[in-house]
């Protein structure tokens, strides 16, 4: 337990913690047997968050990619732009 008391995020998300600690994990199959009452808070938004959140914690490279892709889609736009008004100018 002292492992998850070093450990310095903003939101815990337990799986994603074990596995960047190192610890082993396996797959134990189950039978699921089907709710019958309320329904689960832990909805796809919520895991796409906590997957988000694990990558951003562990590594700058996402920020890196996905500000370089701003940064090529900005180039093209200001090059397709006087492009664009040559050709209309043009006709």
């Amino acid at each position: 337990m002292n492992l998850f008391d070093v450990i310095d995020v903003r939101s815990s998300f337990l799986e994603g913690d074990l596995l960047w600690t190192g610890h082993r994990s396996s797959f134990t199959s189950c039978v699921r047997q089907k709710r019958t009452m309320g329904h689960s808070q832990y909805n796809f938004a919520t895991r796409l968050k906590n997957f988000m959140d694990q990558v951003l914690v562990a590594s700058n490279r996402p920020i890196r990619i996905r500000l370089l892709r701003g940064l090529v889609t900005a180039g093209l736009g200001l090059l397709y732009g006087p492009a664009d008004a040559m050709a209309i100018g043009g006709r």
